[in-house]
């Protein structure tokens, strides 16, 4: 009878060791944690101040109007057409040096951050998605002249891969 005993304590304390160690579904919980090390996003632009059509385009908005640039209306292409004022520091970005150069800046248009998941969903052994939605925050100014077109319903898709210690990670091998 000893060894039937021991036999059964090890088979009940393997079966134990397993339970505990198998690999819990990603939650809601987690996703939102692991996609907030994303989140928020600075959106940035690049101006090309020497450009002629950057200058036309800016025209069009009221970014000269409210201090934010000064547009300069010479056709030397010797220097920029567009110069930032101390209004507009706050908006700018570090730029490389190259590209300052050839008079290009980048500019804070808005920030993206999180908003809601939507659905989480098993893709496979060790792996699922999340769908979920973004909000934008701090608008610039500078959002008059971006590309960026701002969606509140669009739902984006992050992957998630776990780890052999069951923890999750976002899985950067998968493209939006």
């Amino acid at each position: 009878m000893k060894i039937k005993s021991r036999f059964g304590f090890s088979l009940l304390f393997g079966l134990f060791t397993v339970a505990c160690t198998s690999k819990k579904e990603l939650s809601t919980t987690d996703a939102d944690k692991l996609l907030r090390t994303v989140f928020p996003k600075e959106l940035t632009e690049t101006i090309a101040t020497g450009d002629p059509a950057t200058r036309q385009k800016i025209d069009n908005t009221s970014l000269e109007k409210d201090g934010f640039v000064i547009v300069r209306r010479s056709n030397n292409i010797d220097s920029p057409f567009v110069l930032f004022t101390t209004k507009a520091v706050a908006f700018l970005v570090k730029t490389k040096p190259e590209l300052e150069k050839q008079f290009f800046q980048e500019v804070l248009v808005a920030r993206q951050d999180l908003n809601r998941i939507i659905n989480i969903q098993k893709t496979g052994e060790n792996t699922a998605s999340a769908t979920y939605t973004v909000k934008y925050i701090d608008l610039s100014p500078f959002l008059q002249i971006s590309n960026l077109k701002i969606d509140t319903t669009k739902i984006y898709t992050a992957n998630f891969a776990q780890e052999p210690n069951g923890s999750w990670i976002i899985d950067r091998t998968h493209k939006e």
